[in-house]
């Protein structure tokens, strides 16, 4: 018997691809009675040198919260539809962030949308998802844009 898959996490930044992950995932769970987990990686900027300490926090907080937000936004309507689901914010940079929060989580699996870059661009741009599937301790299923899309309605 094969493993099962209870926990899947979905690593969004709010993108098109992301949302097709999105989708994807949610329809996934519904099928085998998963919890679906959304986490958005906020990577904060360096401080600027005239910014005072002060005025550096406020923005820094100002600026997670409308991350916060937007993933409200996004999950929202979803828990409508009966998926156990959680979200999470976390300051990091992208691929970290994401293989931190699915070791220490215990995932059974990571879906992640992919821009699928080929060539000079994948070079110059670096691919999230190709670090996310070298560097995770659990499967990865990469969804390209707009594929969950043609993927619910068949």
């Amino acid at each position: 018997m094969g493993a099962r898959i209870e926990r899947i996490l979905v690593p969004v930044d709010f993108s098109p691809c992301s949302d097709s992950a999105l989708s994807y995932a949610t329809s996934l769970a519904q099928k085998l009675g998963a919890a679906v987990d959304v986490l958005h990686v906020w990577e904060p900027p360096a401080r600027l040198e005239p910014w005072q300490p002060a005025e550096f926090d406020r923005f820094m907080q100002g600026s997670l919260d409308e991350h916060r937000t937007e993933l409200e936004r996004l999950v929202g309507p979803l828990r409508e539809e009966g998926i156990p689901m959680r979200h999470k914010v976390v300051a990091d940079t992208a691929v970290p962030g994401i293989v931190h929060e699915a070791d220490t989580g215990n995932y059974d699996l990571i879906v992640l949308g992919t821009h699928g870059r080929t060539g000079l661009r994948r070079v110059l741009l670096g691919s999230v998802a190709e670090a996310v599937v070298r560097h995770a301790r659990c499967p990865v299923l990469t969804v390209q844009t707009g594929h969950a899309a043609r993927t619910r309605a068949a």
